[in-house]
């Protein structure tokens, strides 16, 4: 499970910073914030599974927890 507050690395070595969680409205994909690039720089807004998972399969995006 995520937790709002908490950075966690990808498996492409970028980093998602957990900033929202709505799972009252989305139970599928409930935790969004910012993947960022090593540089600091923003690569794009996403939403994580409670597991990390960010497709139903797997993808390069998926957390390292």
């Amino acid at each position: 499970m995520l937790t709002v507050g908490k950075s966690y690395s990808t498996k492409n070595g970028k980093t998602f910073s957990c900033e929202k969680d709505i799972g009252e409205v989305d139970t599928i994909f409930p935790f969004g914030g910012w993947v960022y690039n090593s540089d600091g720089s923003k690569d794009r807004f996403a939403y994580y599974t409670r597991g990390g998972t960010y497709k139903l399969t797997k993808s390069e995006y998926d957390l390292i927890i």
